[in-house]
């Protein structure tokens, strides 16, 4: 590098070379060839880094022949200055950069050591700072400074001394500060008149707003939508037979006998799709003939099944299964009720098949519930030994699955027992519920102020199940219909319809039974609710404009949700409310609002929609002890606190998924002065779900209780990537719940700085996404 030294005497001003270059790799000549000695000759030009390069060389003959050698050179200079600077700033950040300036050569001198950055502004240390370097030594020159507009920066410093001279230049971005931030908000019109509000920041970037209002008669009917997933199964055991019979008898009478015409169901048989577009949409799909062919073609199916014993099994051989039978017969009895012509010999096989089995599991009170529910279904004569069965699982009932309560709530309903109010009672205590689906305690604390979504309730386990009777899915449909049947008014009727319509996966469940009983639950639904049968008129406001008018009625019920696009020059800073007005109080409407801005706030609040998200810094502390060396204590900083550049700060990441959701990604946005301390992406990872009595008196700030563990047990994998501006989590499934994951960064670069809010969202369903809030931290020398 001798053009970049010195080339003058005594008073002369050295030759300063910016370095820019700054590649990896000098060079790769894979089509290099030698002459017929074996020797090649190539120029290459040196990028300006400072380092030992190796060079690598492979050669192979034609007559497949192989050598390789490699040799060093270093590059360096009299006198080297390496910068020292973040990946990145954030408007409104301040940091500070650093020249290390070392003197290799073998005299003393003094430098002049300088910053140009015009995107910058200096707010402490001169331009130019002089230093005195003796041979061999080295010093660090500082420079504060801040960002406040967005744009590519272009830092060049220089030392400049009597003899030698090093310069470098480096392009690195300052990030705008904000992001896109997204507000819903639901509620379901059951009265003349129903608002619901959401804020508009007055600091969010001119043109990004954008506000839809979005309203469908009845969230039912989108079980239409599982119909061609359970008819095109490509597997036909018993189950899988049933579980396509079923729900095509049983939705095509309801809609039937809705009042809706065969026309309007055909032409939006499958997920809301128009007639005219259906053989673009689904080219193999028929319609209202389709349910009637598998209606068919699974009742011979069924019919050739049947053992010689009356039972069924999985499959047309092997042994008969009590669990499998128990559902055939139910399956039978369903498509009597629904007018579907029965062989009765087959249906009366499998009853008796399965009243000397009722027996043999007294021990397992949860099969004994299941096999009555079938039975009473089946209209069986029950005598001594079926009433004595009732009787013990009744007084079993706290060894009762919320599934298993369920299917007996609907065998004491359908013999009108006088416990039924009981069992009612017992199920009410078993569920789960949450009031505000639109708030979490991750983000508004303990308060639910301001909610008005439609609140969600379930019974089973989310995950980690062994057994059919602990689902969440078929748990949460047989207590609909159980309530359904047994106390059409319950409170807890909408809620678990919504549950069960939040926790559906594409257009089915998790499985073939688990849609069949999904639908067969939705549908019992809309014949006791009838949503399907009203008529009304309705008007949408907009801060008291008129935005729309529309008309709900049997024959447009099973449209598509309408929405509708908010004309800018209505919107307002600050509260909106969005007001709908019905003709008619009969049924029900169900409104959604969703506004998106790039907002500009500092800080940016939290927020998010079905899933939330909060982020915590801890930083660690070392408390030495007589004994064991020391002790680590981590203490939770808050917006504006400090920490010493050298640091290690716990970043704890706390999630709620209000339901059960899948493929998910979290961008932690860092500060700009903090670095991951791990250093290679992919690495493993996981989230560990929270037991719910700990979130909650967490994040609501009392005393947690004396438990054990703080988790279930249960995680979730994922897969990390650390990028320059942020860390990147992908989890492709995190069940209802809380959960948290934790990794570690270190504070290297002293400043003021913004962490922007983590975002996260569903990959696949944009609506469903949030963020946190975002916190500024100060990293002083240490």
């Amino acid at each position: 590098l001798a053009d970049r030294e010195s080339s003058g005497g005594a008073g002369s001003t050295p030759n300063v070379v910016v370095r820019k270059d700054f590649r990896d790799t000098m060079a790769w000549l894979p089509d290099l060839l030698t002459d017929k000695k074996g020797v090649a000759r190539t120029s290459v030009v040196f990028p300006d880094s400072l380092t030992t390069w190796k060079a690598t060389a492979r050669a192979a003959s034609h007559d497949s022949q192989f050598g390789m050698g490699d040799t060093n050179v270093i590059c360096t200079l009299p006198l080297v200055l390496r910068m020292q600077h973040p990946r990145f700033l954030i408007a409104g950040d301040t940091a500070t950069l650093s020249a290390n300036v070392h003197n290799r050569s073998e005299q003393a001198d003094t430098y002049a050591v300088s910053l140009e950055a015009d995107e910058l502004e200096i707010v402490e240390g001169d331009m130019t700072q002089r230093i005195t370097l003796a041979a061999g030594a080295q010093a660090r020159v500082d420079w504060t400074v801040s960002a406040s507009q967005a744009g590519a920066v272009t830092l060049t410093m220089k030392a400049v001394g009597t003899r030698d001279a090093d310069a470098m230049e480096r392009v690195f971005e300052v990030v705008e500060h904000g992001m896109v931030r997204q507000l819903s908000e639901t509620s379901k019109a059951t009265g003349l008149v129903t608002e619901v509000s959401f804020d508009l920041p007055a600091e969010r970037r001119e043109g990004s707003t954008a506000v839809t209002v979005q309203v469908a008669p009845s969230l039912a009917v989108t079980m239409l939508d599982a119909l061609p997933y359970l008819i095109r199964y490509p597997y036909g055991c018993v189950e899988q037979t049933m579980s396509r019979f079923m729900p095509a008898v049983m939705v095509r009478k309801t809609l039937s006998d809705q009042g809706l015409r065969l026309e309007d169901i055909e032409g939006r048989i499958f997920g809301g799709v128009e007639k005219q577009h259906v053989g673009k949409t689904h080219k193999d799909s028929e319609g209202l003939g389709a349910l009637q062919s598998v209606t068919e073609k699974s009742l011979t199916r069924l019919y050739d099944f049947q053992h010689d014993d009356g039972g069924w099994g999985w499959w047309k051989h092997g042994r008969s299964d009590d669990y499998m039978t128990a559902y055939v017969v139910w399956g039978l009895s369903l498509a009597q009720e629904a007018d579907v012509a029965i062989n009765q010999s087959v249906l009366d096989r499998g009853i008796k098949y399965l009243r000397p089995h009722l027996v043999e599991h007294e021990e397992n009170v949860n099969m004994q519930a299941w096999i009555l529910h079938a039975m009473v279904h089946g209209n069986a004569d029950f005598g001594s030994v079926e009433l004595k069965a009732i009787d013990h699982v009744f007084e079993q009932r706290n060894q009762l699955t919320g599934y298993a309560r369920a299917l007996l709530t609907l065998v004491l309903a359908r013999l009108e027992d006088p416990r039924l109010p009981t069992l009612v009672d017992n199920l009410a205590n078993g569920v789960r519920k949450d009031e505000a689906t639109d708030r979490s305690i991750l983000v508004h604390g303990a308060s639910t102020a301001g909610s008005t979504a439609p609140a969600i309730a379930w019974w089973g386990k989310d995950s980690g199940y062994r057994y059919w009777y602990e689902g969440g899915i078929e748990a949460t449909a047989f207590s609909l219909m159980a309530l359904l049947e047994a106390d059409p008014d319950n409170a807890l009727i909408d809620p678990a319809a919504l549950w069960l319509i939040k926790n559906r996966r594409a257009s089915n469940w998790n499985n073939t039974k688990d849609t069949a009983i999904a639908v067969l639950a939705l549908n019992k639904y809309l014949a006791v609710r009838k949503e399907l049968s009203v008529s009304y008129d309705y008007t949408i406001k907009v801060n008291g404009q008129e935005l729309t008018r529309g008309s709900v009625s049997p024959e447009t019920a099973l449209s598509a949700a309408s929405q509708f696009d908010v004309p800018l020059n209505v919107l307002q800073d600050g509260e909106n409310i969005v007001t709908v007005e019905r003709s008619s109080a009969e049924g029900a409407l169900y409104l959604s609002s969703t506004a998106t801005f790039f907002s500009l706030e500092d800080p940016i609040p939290a927020s998010g929609h079905e899933l939330f998200v909060k982020r915590q810094y801890f930083r660690e502390h070392k408390i030495p002890t007589l004994l064991t060396g020391h002790v680590t204590e981590w203490t939770e900083l808050h917006d504006g606190d400090s920490v010493n550049s050298g640091d290690r700060i716990e970043v704890v990441l706390s999630v709620e998924a209000k339901n059960d959701l899948e493929y998910l990604v979290f961008e932690d946005r860092k500060p700009a002065g903090l670095e991951s301390v791990q250093v290679k992406s992919g690495e493993s990872a996981s989230f560990r779900q929270l037991k719910e009595l700990i979130a909650r008196a967490r994040f609501a700030g009392e005393a947690e209780p004396n438990l054990s563990q703080d988790t279930t047990g249960a995680t979730s994998y994922v897969h990390q990537e650390l990028r320059d501006r942020h860390i990147a989590v992908f989890a492709d499934k995190l069940p209802q719940g809380f959960w948290e994951i934790r990794y570690t960064l270190r504070a290297e670069t002293p400043g003021r700085f913004h962490a922007l809010p983590v975002k996260a969202e569903a990959m696949y369903i944009p609506e469903i996404k949030g963020n946190s809030a975002e916190i500024r931290l100060n990293v002083a020398e240490q």
